[in-house]
């Protein structure tokens, strides 16, 4: 007799790996992939004192 048994599966969002670990399918991203994920997030993050660029523009106009 012959057992068969499931296992819950999903792919990594960023390198599309088959992720089996419970944590690593709620997160969506392998242990590798989660920091990448979390380091390009960190890049995104504007440093401290910085301002876009339409927020220059409309502090020059509201000066005027």
């Amino acid at each position: 007799m012959s057992e068969y048994f499931t296992l819950t599966a999903r792919r990594c969002k960023e390198c599309g790996r088959i992720l089996v670990s419970e944590e690593s399918v709620k997160r969506g991203y392998g242990c590798q992939c989660a920091r990448k994920a979390k380091q390009k997030e960190l890049d995104r993050q504007p440093l401290d004192g910085q301002i876009s660029l339409l927020d220059a523009i409309e502090k020059t106009e509201s000066e005027e």
